[in-house]
């Protein structure tokens, strides 16, 4: 099934490194294609400003739009089209008034741990980490915090699934949130993983990444002896 999202390449080329050099004409063929179709566009527009018929300009249809198609099969597919959606809206906050930036990050602030995990992966995914990180920190981004306190080591926490406490790791880290982090790892240390069960290894590279935590966290460590 094709997903389209209409947004902004200028907020977009400024608020993500990887789509400055996706579109820059001078770099790679789809930036080329890309300036192409919207000078073409442009001009269009002009000839019918200059037409003085005094009608308004019409709308440039949805199909007839500069495209760019995105590679997203990294992405877990539960939430993908969600998480894609929140990732653009995100680069292109810019193009919101005051009222609707506030509800947007109010809506944010809310979202599940699934959701959020999947929206640090699409950051990395395509080089937009600090957009994506300075959103949800002014948004106040809860950690999906609801009856279960997260600052404070409880018999409660041992009852979340082992996705949930390894999303929640995955966003702490990512924002920085020591305390959290700490508590949930501490967490997932007293339940165990089922992929610790043999030992701990990389998973499927198509699994996402809070299934093994980056930056060496989690991973074989071993110590050589000798006599």
């Amino acid at each position: 099934m094709r997903y389209q999202w209409q947004v902004s390449s200028d907020d977009l080329t400024k608020n993500s490194p990887y789509f400055a050099a996706l579109l820059d004409p001078n770099k790679f063929f789809e930036g080329r294609t890309f300036m192409e179709r919207k000078a073409e566009l442009s001009r269009q527009s002009e000839l019918q400003a200059r037409s003085g018929d005094g009608k308004p300009p019409r709308d440039v249809p949805r199909n007839d739009l500069p495209t760019v198609k995105l590679n997203v099969d990294r992405l877990p597919r539960k939430h993908r089209m969600d998480v894609i959606g929140l990732f653009l809206k995100i680069l292109s906050l810019d193009f919101l008034d005051d009222s609707e930036k506030g509800r947007f990050e109010g809506e944010l602030q809310r979202q599940s741990p699934s959701l959020i995990a999947g929206l640090i992966e699409i950051a990395d995914l395509f080089n937009s980490p600090h957009i994506v990180r300075e959103t949800l920190k002014r948004s106040g981004y809860a950690l999906g915090k609801g009856k279960v306190p997260l600052s404070k080591f409880s018999s409660a926490l041992l009852k979340l699934n082992e996705e949930r406490i390894r999303q929640i790791i995955f966003i702490a880290m990512f924002l920085e949130e020591h305390t959290i982090f700490q508590i949930l790892t501490h967490t997932l240390i007293v339940l165990g993983s089922k992929s610790w069960v043999n030992e701990v290894c990389a998973p499927d590279p198509g699994s996402p990444r809070w299934w093994y935590l980056p930056d060496g966290l989690e991973g074989n460590f071993g110590v050589d002896a000798q006599e």
